[in-house]
């Protein structure tokens, strides 16, 4: 009797079952592929400002009292900014161009990569009489005395930020929390553009949703984006 072999391999109808089994699943983990991908660099964003608050505290506990002053204005310049004076003072290790650093978020447009010294973090700015501790060290710094400040724990130092008069959005050095007509803006920019990673006087950082940030930590509703 003669037995009937198969040919070995895939017929087209198989592979393209198999295909289209791939195809599911690859739909139905990319989504929790990528929300876990978004969660892990909020994670990192968060552990980011928090070390700057860090690195901060060290910096105040070397000058007096005081923390880097957001830039320094020297015949209409603002330079150095605050991360100039973190990195030339030795508290963080000058990044190349194009490196992963602590200094960006991860979420943002420049993706944690060293750019430039104010694509950034933006550190929180206030209008000299809007906010106790807030002064200048000289007429030329403005910035905060730790040890001045009423109610630390909801003094935001820093936080995702964003140019919004930029074509690239990049991140900017600081942000207006009381000027509404600032291009230099706190940016929600993680879970679905609604939380933006915050750093406060006191040490700690959380993720802070807009409500919070303009009724409980002080920012203008307009300074607030997207």
């Amino acid at each position: 009797m003669t037995s009937v072999r198969r040919k070995e391999g895939f017929t087209l109808v198989e592979l393209l079952v198999v295909i289209a089994i791939i195809a599911i699943l690859a739909s139905m983990l990319l989504p929790a592929l990528n929300q876990a991908r978004d969660k892990a660099k909020a994670t990192a964003c968060m552990n980011n400002v928090k070390q700057l608050g860090y690195f901060s505290t060290l910096y105040a506990g070397d000058s007096n009292g005081w923390i880097p002053p957001v830039c320094q204005y020297n015949s209409g310049t603002k330079a150095p900014y605050w991360t100039e004076t973190l990195i030339n003072s030795g508290y963080i290790e000058q990044p190349k161009v194009g490196q992963k650093t602590l200094l960006v978020c991860p979420s943002s447009s420049l993706k944690g990569e060293w750019y430039n010294a104010g694509s950034t973090y933006g550190m929180a700015y206030w209008d000299n009489n809007t906010l106790k501790g807030w002064s200048t060290r000289n007429s030329n710094w403005p910035c905060w005395r730790i040890s001045s400040l009423q109610q630390p724990s909801t003094r935001v130092i820093f936080i995702d930020s964003i140019n919004s008069n930029s074509s690239t959005k990049k991140p900017i050095f600081r942000t207006h929390a009381v000027w509404s007509g600032a291009t230099e803006n706190a940016y929600l920019q993680h879970n679905n553009l609604s939380r933006a990673s915050t750093s406060f006087a006191d040490g700690h950082a959380s993720m802070v949703d807009r409500t919070n940030l303009a009724n409980k930590y002080h920012y203008m509703a307009a300074t607030i984006r997207p």
